[in-house]
């Protein structure tokens, strides 16, 4: 199948996704911005979403809006993760077990996804210094910045190391429109001829890099456009990233589009991404999709896509069901070279500021000889 039919074929899906009865959602967290037709800086200190939560998500998005049990009937109303009017810290603590089956071999282990602190100091409500550090390395932060905010704070300039606005920020770094399939493994030949750091975009948490960025976040929009350049690279990455969350007659919809250029790696010259994401959500169903192109990446002269798709039903308060389908075709001129990824779960929050995911995935390359890897995941998140 050409690209143009490739492209052509999941447009397609998207627009029957859309016109459904029902719309469907994602496993990770833009979903609930999608929910209240907002942007992600509604529970977070960062415009851009993830990380920090402000007092809306770390309070009552997370102790009222989330958990299967009320906080009043788990915890003190008083807590806050505010230190002071000024001060706020927070951490998201992620830890996994993971077992696979390939053929007659299969593994299993226990190990962390995520250890991450934060710390976010507001003197001002026109200035904003922001932290992020992996507790699960020795390296530099993930995130350091400072921010001045104009006006009644929509517009904003930052400096300092962040990672880019680019796509669906969603907390899966695995899937194929953030970080990909990473682990180094060699799925069979035509898949091995793309190492498996760039099974998938850059966009994995640690590729942080130092630049400036200019956002415009009023009401429902958001709008960012940043410069910044990797260690070790002797180019710059541009990237822009817009959308806008409203309301469609009885359901709630969100639209955005990216484009990156740049090099995140050393060893590549420069690459570009062309991404377009949207979201609808009709009482208990949320849909969220990103279809983005890429350019010269990883191999110069290559077109390639990445997609991601997940269908989620919340049965009730703290108790989701979800499904997601994810794509990556480096090479588009190259028939049976994809890798594909299904998965089907659960999103519990049983309390406040514990959120569990069990998850049955399935790896395939369509490449011949054919591979497939049965995966069975437990993940647990604290967060506060």
């Amino acid at each position: 199948m050409s690209w143009r039919k490739k492209l052509l074929f999941g447009s397609l899906c998207v627009a029957l996704l859309c016109a459904g009865p029902v719309a469907a959602l994602l496993t990770a967290y833009p979903r609930f911005a999608i929910r209240e037709a907002v942007t992600c800086q509604k529970c977070h200190v960062d415009n851009q979403g993830a990380g920090l939560r402000n007092e809306y998500g770390a309070g009552y998005y997370s102790q009222e809006v989330l958990p299967t049990i009320p906080w009043d009937d788990f915890g003190k109303k008083d807590f806050t993760a505010a230190l002071n009017d000024y001060i706020r810290a927070g951490t998201d603590i992620r830890a996994q077990f993971y077992r696979y089956a390939q053929g007659s071999t299969s593994q299993d282990a226990f190990f962390p996804m995520e250890g991450n602190l934060y710390l976010g100091i507001t003197p001002s409500e026109h200035l904003t210094f922001y932290l992020e550090q992996s507790m699960l390395s020795t390296g530099a932060a993930t995130d350091l910045w400072g921010q001045v905010n104009f006006g009644e704070g929509a517009t904003y300039l930052r400096f300092g190391k962040f990672v880019q606005s680019y796509g669906l920020r969603i907390a899966d770094h695995t899937a194929f429109t953030r970080g990909g399939n990473v682990g180094g493994i060699t799925v069979n030949p035509n898949v091995a001829l793309i190492p498996s750091l760039f099974q998938g975009l850059h966009w994995k948490p640690q590729n942080g890099a130092t630049g400036l960025e200019v956002g415009y976040n009023p009401a429902g929009w958001n709008l960012a456009g940043s410069v910044v350049k990797s260690p070790g690279q002797s180019v710059y990455s541009v990237a822009v990233n817009a959308s806008r969350a409203f309301w469609l007659g009885s359901m709630n919809a969100l639209v955005g589009g990216s484009f990156f250029h740049g090099s995140y790696y050393p060893q590549l010259d420069a690459y570009s991404y062309y991404g377009l994401y949207a979201g609808l959500n009709r009482g208990a169903v949320t849909f969220s999709g990103e279809a983005d192109l890429t350019q010269d990446y990883p191999f110069r002269g290559q077109q390639g896509l990445a997609t991601l798709a997940d269908v989620a039903v919340q049965v009730r308060q703290g108790i989701s069901l979800t499904l997601q389908h994810s794509l990556f075709d480096a090479d588009l001129s190259q028939a049976h070279d994809e890798l594909v990824r299904y998965s089907l779960g659960a999103d519990l929050f049983p309390v406040s500021y514990i959120e569990i995911l069990p998850q049955y995935r399935i790896l395939k390359a369509t490449a011949s000889p054919s591979f497939s890897r049965s995966e069975l995941i437990l993940q647990t998140h604290f967060w506060f």
